[in-house]
């Protein structure tokens, strides 16, 4: 298991890269515009029509992501 947290310093590392401060946000604030760009996906890919409420809950996905599990 790891943590994105421990995971960028490595990378960064490895390719001879600075490693910038974390930073902070709620993706359910940064992801909630984000309609428009579902429906082009859905319509480009030929996929199912679904909501992109019914597909996407992203205070769950955070803590899955902060705690290394899978979606």
């Amino acid at each position: 298991m790891f943590r994105w947290e421990e995971m960028w310093p490595k990378l960064a590392d490895y390719f001879g890269l600075p490693v910038a401060p974390g930073l902070p946000m709620s993706l359910a604030t940064v992801m909630a515009d984000k309609q428009p760009v579902w429906d082009e996906i859905v319509t480009t890919n030929g996929l199912a029509l679904t909501a992109y409420r019914d597909v996407s809950s992203w205070g769950v996905r955070r803590r899955r992501l902060l705690l290394g599990l899978r979606p």
